[in-house]
């Protein structure tokens, strides 16, 4: 009875705009509306591909510099965090369609084995982040033989 209510009332979708509306007013002195766009979620996308010795990762982060990156590995959680801006709005640019994703982000990866923290490799080209995590020696597995008959 009550779903039926909140459909016959005035729909679905007048009701989501008025939340969106109260939600926009509460925090509109907040960081939810820093800048004159609406910021939506972003987040890199991120490979990370298992080697005998290593963890290989690639990530993308188009049209940031290394600077904006922040990069940890702590107790085999590997964590990524920053923000992608959006350019300096000018008051002659005229914007007709926006679809790129802008705002902070923060990724976090639990590795199933030990890394060598002396032994990470990070390289940054064209927006692209490649790391390479080496194992400890001892979470690299061994073979155990069995003694007796």
């Amino acid at each position: 009875m009550k779903i039926r209510k909140f459909y016959d009332d005035d729909g679905v979708f007048k009701k989501l705009a008025r939340l969106e509306n109260f939600f926009s007013d509460v925090f509109e002195d907040g960081d939810f509306k820093s800048s004159p766009l609406v910021q939506t979620n972003w987040a890199p996308k991120i490979d990370i591909k298992e080697k005998k010795d290593s963890y290989e990762v690639t990530a993308e982060f188009p049209g940031m510099n290394k600077e904006d990156i922040e990069i940890s590995l702590e107790d085999n959680i590997l964590v990524f965090k920053g923000e992608k801006k959006f350019e300096e709005k000018k008051e002659e640019d005229n914007y007709l369609h926006i679809e790129r994703s802008y705002g902070n982000f923060y990724r976090s990866f639990k590795l199933p084995e030990a890394i060598d923290t002396e032994k990470v490799d990070a390289s940054f080209k064209n927006g692209v982040l490649h790391l390479v995590l080496k194992k400890k020696p001892e979470s690299k597995g061994k073979k155990i033989e069995i003694k007796g008959e």
